[in-house]
């Protein structure tokens, strides 16, 4: 019995293309352009973000078009007017990827959370019932995950041929092409299989649940979340009893509220039906039970803003607190909750995050770090009456490590401009303010000067890895799961290991330096041991250094592995 025949593929592929033609089409085009992903074209990823974009878009009007019922005529009208919009969208796209960090991709993630999210709520604009609501949205789930395990498993099954290949028969297959496998497995295999299980009657209020899932649901996610929960609720007992709140807790805050709400959703699949106490009680109780949670959330976000301002990461979090305090209030309150309200509020936070103009994630952070910075640099003396005063003053020491953030953020965001319009006395050099701030911070005399570098590759030349056996992600200290092969950053340090083996341990920091000195748009470099030859190659890099020290805040990038 063949692959083909245990899925049943040639009637769900003939199925898929009846139902999503225009959609399997936009699926084969992001996979056609990320196969050639390792050539750093910038066309192909532009293509590759158009396809995938484009098939969320095409998603959602075939939705529309079998939920409102719209005649062939309308369908295929809308379908030219969304490609219309995808093509200007696609103008729009980047030429390249620029060092500073574009409102575009700002907007894109946006757009891709929102049409998301569309796909919960279309059908139910026209007719709608809590529990049709909660089996469409489960079944489209259930569906994904199902999807995504079969590519899973067929994908490694491949490897494991692919392999066997390549060592009975010396064959040495490209690393490159096991990712292209799976690029492959993912875009067309997944993608066809989890259209095919795409719910067709969208307001069916029988089904049959999975008990799988209601083991899952039951005895796994619930009790998870409730001990998650209890920990999180003693944490807040052991801050009233005087104990310092640590910075993170309020990521720990969001996680649980991600857990959480999916879980009670989860457990709505079997509400009247296949339902049990248990589920009963955490249905009722969870959103109650959550306040307090809530309320660290909030403090905890409330005191990192207070303390450095408003950075994405924190406007991210409080979006997320925001759509949490919007749900718990809804369900709180003693008035009758309509679950579509899941998916709008989302839909409006996205839209205020990411397209709100001086108030999007995109804006506002820039604004705030200027204001900042600035009422640092007044209260420090170094701006008098709006101008750069010559004398050299010093930040205080607490505040450098703000100071220099600052500066980095809108150095990394092209958001620094605005100190040349204060420096009317040309104290710094315009073509390398972050540096010139820098050197005034630690004091222009008797102080040795601090470099800082900044890198982002924002364009990406052709790699020819045909010589290479391994390509290998370069991972961050802290890190779990790597395998067996990898790099890893360790602040300036720099390991390589190959089949457990450590081949590789130095100090890359001067090196980035030197590379950044003979060519600011390109940092890959080179090294060696007796065994191998490593060519990394180098994404985004920051750091500060001087002729004493170096020292390596960021860096990412892979590692092209060659045996001699």
């Amino acid at each position: 019995m063949s692959l083909f025949s245990v899925f049943n593929m040639s009637d769900r592929f003939a199925e898929v293309i009846k139902r999503f033609p225009v959609v399997m089409i936009f699926a084969v085009l992001t996979t056609i352009s990320l196969l050639f992903i390792d050539t750093y074209e910038d066309n192909f990823l532009r293509w590759s973000l158009i396809g995938y974009i484009g098939f969320l878009v095409m998603l959602d009007w075939a939705i529309f078009k079998e939920a409102f019922q719209l005649s062939s005529h309308k369908y295929w009208v809308g379908v030219g007017i969304l490609s219309i919009l995808l093509f200007v969208y696609y103008y729009f796209i980047p030429a390249s990827f620029q060092e500073e960090i574009s409102c575009f991709w700002y907007f894109t993630i946006g757009l891709n959370v929102v049409l998301h999210f569309m796909c919960a709520v279309i059908p139910f604009f026209k007719n709608y019932t809590q529990k049709a609501f909660v089996n469409y949205n489960i079944q489209v789930f259930l569906s994904w995950i199902k999807s995504a395990f079969y590519a899973l498993v067929t994908y490694l099954a491949l490897c494991l041929a692919l392999v066997a290949m390549d060592q009975l028969f010396d064959i040495n297959i490209p690393s490159i092409h096991y990712l292209r496998l799976f690029i492959v497995m993912t875009g067309i295999f997944q993608v066809a299989f989890f259209l095919s299980d795409f719910p067709d009657e969208y307001y069916r209020l029988k089904f049959t649940a999975s008990p799988i899932f209601r083991v899952f649901t039951s005895y796994i996610a619930i009790p998870v979340t409730l001990i998650y929960g209890l920990i999180l609720l003693a944490y807040i007992v052991r801050i009233f009893l005087g104990y310092e709140m640590v910075e993170w807790v309020f990521v720990l805050c969001i996680w649980y509220f991600v857990i959480g709400i999916l879980t009670w959703l989860f457990s709505l699949y079997f509400e009247n039906l296949d339902d049990n106490p248990w589920m009963v009680w955490f249905r009722k109780w969870f959103f109650i039970l959550s306040v307090p949670i809530l309320l660290l959330l909030l403090i905890a976000l409330f005191r990192h803003i207070s303390d450095k301002g408003i950075l994405e990461e924190f406007y991210i979090s409080a979006s997320i607190a925001s759509f949490v305090l919007l749900i718990i209030l809804l369900k709180c309150l003693p008035v009758k909750s309509d679950l579509r309200a899941f998916p709008l509020f989302l839909i409006l936070i996205t839209v205020i995050t990411f397209w709100s103009g001086p108030i999007s994630i995109c804006n506002l952070p820039i604004t705030n770090q200027k204001h900042r910075l600035i009422n640092m640099m007044s209260e420090a003396g170094m701006i008098k009456d709006g101008n750069l005063v010559s004398d050299s003053i010093r930040i205080k020491a607490d505040d450098e490590p703000d100071f220099s953030r600052m500066v980095y953020f809108l150095s990394s965001r092209g958001a620094l401009d605005f100190v040349k319009t204060m420096d009317k006395n040309h104290l710094l050099n315009e073509n390398d303010l972050a540096n010139s701030l820098m050197q005034r911070v630690n004091g222009s005399q008797g102080m040795e000067s601090e470099k800082i570098l900044s890198f982002y590759k924002s364009k990406h030349p052709a790699l020819d890895i045909n010589d290479y056996q391994q390509m290998l992600h370069i991972h961050q200290t802290g890190e779990v799961g790597l395998s067996d092969s990898y790099g890893l950053r360790d602040r300036n340090i720099l390991v390589i290991r190959v089949d457990k083996k450590l081949v590789y341990e130095g100090d890359i920091a001067k090196i980035l330096w030197d590379q950044s000195q003979k060519d600011a748009e390109n940092l890959d470099f080179e090294l060696e041991n007796d065994d191998y030859l490593f060519k990394v190659v180098v994404n985004s890099a920051s750091g500060s250094f001087s002729n004493s020290s170096a020292r390596l805040d960021d860096f990412t990038g892979f590692i092209l592995v060659k045996k001699k």
